[in-house]
């Protein structure tokens, strides 16, 4: 069997490319996403000072910061583990 840019069982050609650009784009939404929670990270940090100590709207802060955290690290590895295939 040769090597042809239209026969998707040669490995090169189209289905490379396409494979690439998908990976691409997914690692281009997951920046995405990953920037929007960075941004949400920071709205919030909490400070004792700032908010007090056991109060709710530190409580909040607290618990938001928490699931924000652990989306990040979701994202993080999603991406490396796409760049690294």
């Amino acid at each position: 069997m040769y090597a042809s840019p239209f026969n998707p069982l040669s490995g090169t050609g189209k289905t490379g490319t396409c494979l690439k650009l998908k990976k691409m784009t997914e690692i281009e939404t997951l920046k995405k996403k990953l920037a929007r929670i960075e941004a949400e990270l920071d709205k919030c940090r909490t400070s004792v000072l700032q908010d007090g100590w056991q109060t709710q709207r530190f409580a909040k802060k607290s618990r938001k910061w928490d699931y924000y955290a652990q989306e990040k690290m979701k994202l993080i590895a999603r991406i490396d583990e796409i760049e690294w295939k």
